[in-house]
């Protein structure tokens, strides 16, 4: 099976594996392929058996989800076929802000329409049990930039339900409050993931950029609000008695409390990246978003209920 392929480029290269950009033989078609390293052979399984229960409930390819086309296994990896998309969303608005016309693109209309292809694979994804646990703008690409449809890829971090999760799970930038505190988390986290995605191009630059779990805590805290109490049981380590995150000085100088910066707000961060009169809408994204921001997960929608929100309603697939 391995030789019906010939690789023809390196896409991307990760801790795990390596994605190609490759040509089917017999089809003389482009493809993508995924190679998982020997140390991935259970994941990238796991992986196929995501892909196979997908496709089963989407015969005709309907979704936003990126479509498994073959796997094997060859020399003690596991090899994933898939479509070949366009640039992720990462390289998609970097191309767009060195041309100067990022703001010009990502206006209310392609964050809208991106929002609601996002929610709308999320949803189905949770139907099946799946959570994706890596939702970040480098698993979302480009399918067509005229048309703006976009699709969520890489399942290489999917769980089922039914799993034993793990505790480490998305990118720190983009990993949801009751992951960093290693609470547990549910289906919750993607809407999570999918708010750090929608606004990074929008404002163009990752919203949480820190190097520590604490430092990330603060800057929720900092710009949503604060946390329920629940959500701060027995963890001592981070908080003060007034509920400031702090962290201990490695070199041995003292503590530092970490404390929410006056007139930091979501609103704010939006509206000082984009202009109003070429974006659209920023009052109702900024309101979208902040539901979709939600501290506290019990109160975050899940992927259904995000997508009944007024502000998507023009923007439906």
């Amino acid at each position: 099976m391995c030789y019906s392929y010939r690789i023809d480029a390196v896409l991307a290269s990760g801790h795990f594996s390596v994605t190609y950009r490759a040509t089917s033989i017999r089809h003389e078609k482009v493809v993508c392929i995924k190679v998982l390293n020997e140390r991935g052979i259970d994941d990238g399984m796991s992986e196929v058996l995501t892909h196979a229960k997908i496709i089963r409930g989407d015969p005709n390819n309907e979704r936003p989800l990126v479509r498994m086309l073959d796997f094997f296994y060859y020399k003690e990896h596991v090899m994933i076929v898939t479509v070949l998309l366009n640039a992720s969303l990462v390289a998609h608005y970097a191309h767009r802000e060195a041309q100067g016309t990022r703001g010009q693109y990502y206006t209310a209309e392609t964050a809208g329409t991106l929002a609601a292809q996002l929610l709308s694979a999320l949803a189905y994804l949770h139907s099946l049990g799946i959570v994706h646990c890596d939702v970040q703008p480098s698993n979302v690409c480009v399918v067509d930039e005229n048309a703006r449809t976009f699709k969520l890829i890489d399942f290489g971090s999917a769980v089922f339900r039914s799993d034993q999760c793990c505790s480490y799970v998305q990118a720190r930038f983009y990993r949801a409050p009751e992951v960093l505190l290693k609470r547990s988390y549910d289906r919750k986290i993607d809407v999570w993931g999918t708010a750090s995605t929608i606004i990074e191009p929008v404002i163009g630059h990752v919203l949480f950029q820190f190097g520590s779990s604490v430092r990330m805590l603060a800057a929720h805290q900092a710009i949503l609000g604060p946390f329920p109490a629940w959500m701060l049981e027995d963890v001592n380590s981070l908080t003060t008695g007034t509920g400031s995150f702090y962290e201990v000085d490695s070199a041995g100088e003292g503590i530092y409390i970490l404390t929410s910066e006056v007139g930091v707000s979501l609103r704010e961060i939006v509206s000082a990246h984009v202009e109003r009169a070429v974006f659209g809408d920023v009052d109702g994204f900024v309101d979208f978003l902040t539901s979709l921001f939600a501290i506290d997960p019990t109160v975050r929608p899940d992927g259904v209920a995000a997508k009944q929100h007024p502000w998507l309603a023009g923007y439906g697939l």
